[in-house]
């Protein structure tokens, strides 16, 4: 009760020790007749915030430390280093007045510059668990370990926020996975999760769709999958995630009809001289990419979607060095091919360079084989 009686009259602040059983110490309590009234309701105060014991404990029977524990219980700390404590709370302070694991803080300063303390008494631990049940708790935390797939869940003891101790759960339920998924994403981004190149392009042709306004199939876009990771990736989730599930559970979005809809507007590959995959990556320009030998004969441009998407097609050299993208091959043949031709025909003779493109046959014969 000394030091609740101390902290409430400013004027003993002069006293110099930090640590309050030494400043009592140098209070001469019946100096001060003026602040045992006070003392005597904050003693009321503090026992009616004991918890009951088998025995009948006293104020006498308290340390120091305890009694103001009571009146300040958001500011018990552990030491994490020299001079560093954390508090319940989850907050960290300096404070290099008290050499002990565990303190109470009562006066705290730098509340706009990072929080220090002007005063603290040590406590043992076991005092803390006693007179603060309502401190310790439970929590289960569960990791996503993108190296390995795996979700790791620890059960950690804590006191406030101070964790006690660690142990791994015996179980991981699936919301804790989810959870643990939204966190990885938040701090990571949706595509560093095990994406492989169908579930990649699955999603690009969804939001390929979206861009001309067909809204009917499932969305494809980031936040939309995360926002109800709990509906379509939950139920797939075993004790790892890898590409396979994702591609499952991504696919499974998709209704037969939807798949038969999707095939019909955005095929993943469109058949010319040879098959050509469509790359959706950019949902405003898809396209598809192969030698300008390849594509001689191609004089109308190639659509998709019922009319609604025109693919751009980027020519490559022979050494596969982007030559030109064009979403109207005519146009191309007839102008800026013929400067591309004189250049390449000098730096690759053996290969197919006709001077009338709309009209030649594609081929990648060289030398002998080749069509002239």
């Amino acid at each position: 009760v000394s030091a609740a009686a101390i902290l409430s009259d400013n004027s003993l602040s002069r006293f110099s020790s930090g640590i309050f059983s030494e400043r009592i110490k140098e209070l001469s309590f019946n100096s001060y007749p003026g602040i045992k009234k006070e003392a005597t309701e904050i003693l009321h105060r503090l026992q009616s915030k004991m918890p009951p014991t088998e025995e009948n404990q006293s104020e006498q029977s308290m340390s120091t430390g305890a009694m103001l524990s009571l009146a300040y219980p958001d500011r018990i700390g552990r030491r994490t280093c020299q001079g560093e404590y954390e508090l319940v709370t989850g907050n960290r302070i300096h404070c290099s007045i008290i050499d002990s694991d565990w303190a109470v803080f009562p006066e705290l300063g730098g509340f706009h510059t990072g929080l220090s303390a002007r005063s603290a008494e040590s406590m043992e631990f076991e005092e803390i668990v006693k007179l603060h049940p309502q401190l310790q708790n439970s929590v289960t935390e569960t990791e996503y370990k993108t190296d390995s797939g795996a979700f790791k869940s620890t059960k950690k003891v804590r006191l406030g926020k101070i964790v006690i101790k660690s142990l791994p759960a015996e179980k991981t339920e699936p919301e804790d996975k989810i959870k643990a998924l939204k966190k990885f994403i938040k701090k990571r981004g949706f595509n560093a999760l095990p994406l492989n190149k169908q579930s990649t392009a699955l999603l690009s042709r969804l939001n390929t769709l979206k861009k001309i306004g067909i809204n009917d199939l499932p969305s494809g876009d980031e936040q939309t999958l995360v926002n109800s990771l709990d509906q379509w990736l939950a139920p797939w989730l075993q004790n790892e995630l890898t590409a396979g599930i994702m591609q499952q559970a991504l696919e499974y979005r998709l209704s037969r009809k939807d798949k038969m809809r999707l095939k019909e507007l955005l095929p993943r590959k469109i058949k010319l001289h040879t098959e050509k995959e469509i790359d959706y990556t950019n949902p405003d320009k898809p396209g598809i990419r192969g030698r300008m030998q390849e594509f001689y004969g191609l004089c109308k441009p190639l659509s998709i979607a019922e009319g609604r998407i025109t693919l751009v097609i980027e020519m490559l050299s022979p050494a596969m060095r982007p030559l030109q993208s064009t979403s109207d091959p005519a146009g191309f043949w007839n102008g800026a091919y013929k400067t591309i031709r004189a250049e390449m025909r000098g730096r690759y003779p053996k290969h197919y360079w006709p001077e009338d493109p709309s009209t030649a046959k594609p081929s990648l014969a060289t030398g002998k084989q080749r069509p002239d």
